[in-house]
């Protein structure tokens, strides 16, 4: 997390030669491989860690495939891909083992079908048989986006209308903001206007209007394959002007893609990378107008007229102590007004979906988290996929008994670690905290709900419902808004304390505290990052408030290390905790 990946490597190699766990070994394993072909390009001995992982854990034959079939799509050996994540999918247990291998396969297939450098093209049958499976998963799982985008994609290549709807609808169900009534509004009239009940391929008339559509829902990639098509382009002015876009899009995805690699490998030119992305910039005003940008023109002109034109906000800054690039699709575009400790500051909020690129630590990651967001003075961008994930993945998790039974005993596993190594780091990262408090506040909302009278589909959908509107209140509304408060107050204040300031609020003023605390009681706790240094701020300060209160803290241990009884306080007491160390709160 802290994208130290020496280290991290190392690690992973001590779990392989000493844990005798199949899950962590199988993690080691394909993290290892990971970083060989996405950070060092070496294919050779990512492929022998997976052959590895086969030979000696047989419950990783699945997750050794699927990493591979990754690999091998991004080598552009689609074929070797697609046999990969075919074997992978025929071998999977679990059923979020198996919809992974067919998402895999999936990508790869509709990769191949995609790249004109192919040499061969997929068959139309081995297109729409895999389009059939992903309309199952997305009629059993609705509003699940990786699924229900690549029906889209799936839909886009074979012209299956109803794919394209089936898939849109399910994309955009769980709403993250106003979506439906903003900028989404028009694309889904028009696509319903043109695919509802459609059944079977499409002809260029209704392609032309649905590529725009799709344009102007984010879904970029997928309007560029319905628009390619010569008959379709001539039919409507503003396509062409899509697939410029398109390979704009495309261009800047793989020059700051490589940019992150290189940082990952320690010589990022960030330099080079931010004038080559402005020069594309520029290049994409000029081939969209038909006219050179003047030298005069700033680039603060160039990626407005960008936003206004493709509706793509976004920002190169320093996150983390790497210069990275944030940008992405505008889904909601409205304006809030925030209020803490009698200060208030009306900001414009912005949803973005359809991400370019989320930052050098998100594509780092890849997969294991996200920056979510980001705010200034009277700006808070949030970024939509980590707010629509969240509620489906942790109804699974709270709902489901294998789940329940494998968190119960990851609890235990973390438990006993945190409790050897808390007596030497009294304020470390210690993972069973999150995870108690996740688990005991994902079950007070699901008593909550049902005590309510929600019962099957609905009590599913009111509890992603509900805590996706509390996760956007504490980590949008609470945390972006307080620097927003502080921005305008023109305080002197380092990135770090504004991270502090914004942790701070975002428990402080949260719904429910103990699902807000995921950022905080993070693997980044004391890391150079601003984020990094807030958290062990925030940890010495519970710590102190802790000891301060604790006669007041029910089943308190004074025997006991105290950070790892922080899932005894109660909402009310952690909102105290947290206002305690607030310089505006105290005042």
């Amino acid at each position: 997390m802290a994208t130290d990946l020496d280290t991290a490597a190392m690690a992973y190699h001590e779990v392989i030669a000493t844990d005798t766990t199949s899950a962590d070994r199988v993690e080691a394993f394909t993290t290892l491989a990971n970083i060989a072909w996405r950070i060092h390009r070496d294919t050779v001995a990512a492929a022998r860690l997976l052959d590895t992982l086969t030979a000696t854990v047989p419950s990783g034959q699945a997750a050794s495939l699927v990493e591979r079939a990754r690999m091998l799509t991004d080598c552009g050996r689609y074929a070797e891909a697609e046999r990969a994540a075919a074997e992978a999918l025929s071998v999977t247990g679990p059923a979020a083992d198996s919809l992974l291998a067919l998402q895999t396969l999936a990508t790869a297939r509709f990769q191949h079908a995609a790249d004109a450098r192919a040499g061969s093209r997929p068959s139309s049958d081995s297109l729409a048989a895999v389009v059939a499976r992903l309309k199952d998963v997305v009629r059993r799982a609705p509003g699940s986006m990786d699924p229900a985008r690549l029906l889209v994609r799936g839909g886009a290549l074979t012209r299956d209308g109803d794919a394209i709807l089936e898939g849109w609808r399910s994309y955009y169900l769980i709403d993250t903001g106003d979506s439906l009534r903003g900028p989404l509004a028009s694309p889904r009239h028009t696509l319903e206007t043109n695919l509802a009940g459609l059944r079977g391929p499409f002809g260029n008339a209704r392609a032309a209007a649905t590529a725009v559509a799709l344009a102007g829902s984010g879904f970029i990639d997928e309007a560029a394959l319905v628009a390619r098509d010569r008959q379709t382009r001539a039919l409507d002015a503003r396509l062409p002007a899509i697939i410029i876009y398109h390979d704009f899009v495309d261009t800047i995805v793989q020059t700051t893609n490589e940019y992150y690699r290189q940082i990952a490998l320690g010589h990022g030119d960030s330099a080079a990378w931010q004038r080559d992305v402005e020069r594309q910039e520029r290049a994409l005003w000029s081939r969209v107008t038909g006219h050179t940008a003047p030298a005069s023109m700033s680039m603060d002109s160039v990626t407005s007229w960008r936003d206004h034109r493709f509706g793509a906000l976004g920002n190169i800054g320093n996150t983390a102590g790497q210069l990275d690039l944030h940008m992405g699709h505008r889904v909601v575009d409205d304006h809030h007004t925030v209020r803490q400790y009698g200060h208030e500051a009306t900001v414009r909020l912005v949803v973005l979906d359809g991400m370019i690129s989320n930052g050098y630590q998100t594509w780092v990651w890849d997969g294991r988290a996200s920056h979510g967001g980001w705010g200034t003075e009277n700006l808070i961008v949030q970024v939509r996929a980590g707010y629509v994930a969240q509620p489906i993945f942790f109804w699974h998790r709270i709902t489901e008994p294998d789940n329940f039974a494998g968190l119960a005993q990851r609890i235990a596993t973390d438990s006993a670690a945190d409790a050897a190594n808390a007596g030497e780091h009294p304020t470390a990262y210690f993972a069973s905290i999150p995870e108690r408090m996740r688990r005991d506040g994902l079950r007070t909302l699901l008593d909550s709900l049902t005590r309510s009278g929600y019962a099957g589909p609905a009590l599913e959908a009111a509890f992603e419902r509900e805590y996706g509107r509390d996760l956007v209140e504490s980590s949008i509304f609470a945390h972006e808004g307080r620097h927003a408060i502080d921005h305008a107050l023109h305080l002197d204040l380092t990135p770090a304390d504004l991270e502090f300031r914004g942790k701070l609020s975002e428990v402080a003023f949260a719904p429910r505290p103990r699902l807000a605390l995921d950022a905080i009681v993070s693997p980044n706790i004391g890391d150079a990052s601003p984020h990094g240094q807030a958290n062990a701020r925030i940890m010495q300060g519970l710590l102190a408030w802790m000891t301060a209160h604790a006669s007041e803290i029910e089943h308190f241990d004074p025997h006991a290390p105290t950070l790892l009884q922080l899932p005894l306080l109660t909402d009310d007491q952690l909102r105290r905790a947290f206002a305690s160390m607030d310089p505006m709160a105290t005042r």
